[in-house]
């Protein structure tokens, strides 16, 4: 498999341009300096901790034994830690190291993310396209050497469900989840997710106290559904 961790890199770019440009990033990553960035890495870290980003946690902060650990890590740091990334977002730098892009895929929230995740939705996707091309490449004389009752089975379920599963790979945003009318949020100013259950594990480390709102409040006031939940 080719190495194409600049394609994955101008993904990630492309991804933060894009939620800067609607309005859907938080204020901190939409104006980032490295204290921004640093705080932002705070809230995410209590908002949505998830294993898969605990090698991008460690190569920058060490290995921990739980979330908790991680925040304090976090908050002693260095606030320069944040610097490259905030270069790169600025056009400072056009190149850098692989474990920064990593660490913005995970303050921006990049769905995709880290880079073997993307690379293996890549192949996916193109094994399916190119399937789907081979099936229409194939001679008209086969095809009339198919018995009827295949070509009809080929015709009204085959081909759809490939042509749906290629649908829903192409729309990365992937399926709506059906949701309450209410939602739990963390009261605080950095929180930036809400919440199915009041005991979600991603309200673990709200410092403030744990509301009730509305689904439509919820977003109006830019929150998304936390990842644990299937966000």
């Amino acid at each position: 498999m080719p190495y194409r961790f600049e394609e994955y890199r101008a993904a990630v770019l492309r991804d933060y341009e894009e939620q800067k440009a609607s309005g859907k990033l938080p204020l901190k990553l939409a104006f980032p300096t490295v204290v921004n960035l640093k705080e932002h890495a705070l809230s995410a870290c209590k908002e949505r901790f998830l294993r898969q980003d605990e090698n991008v946690l460690i190569s920058f902060f060490e290995r921990q034994s739980d979330p908790d650990a991680y925040i304090d890590a976090i908050n002693k740091a260095d606030a320069d830690i944040f610097r490259p990334v905030n270069y790169f977002l600025k056009g400072r730098t056009q190149s850098p190291e692989e474990k920064q892009i990593e660490l913005l895929a995970w303050l921006t929230d990049f769905e995709n993310r880290p880079y073997s995740n993307y690379i293996s939705k890549v192949e996916e996707k193109k094994g399916v396209r190119t399937f789907i091309n081979h099936i229409g490449s194939i001679p008209q004389a086969l095809w009339e050497r198919i018995p009827k009752k295949y070509l009809k089975l080929c015709m009204y379920v085959i081909i759809p469900v490939l042509f749906l599963t290629l649908f829903l790979l192409k729309n990365t945003d992937g399926p709506e989840h059906s949701v309450p009318g209410f939602v739990y949020v963390c009261e605080s100013s950095t929180a930036i997710r809400y919440h199915l259950r009041n005991n979600c594990i991603g309200l673990r480390n709200c410092q403030h106290r744990i509301i009730k709102i509305s689904l439509n409040e919820a977003k109006k006031t830019g929150r998304t559904l936390c990842h644990l939940e299937g966000g």
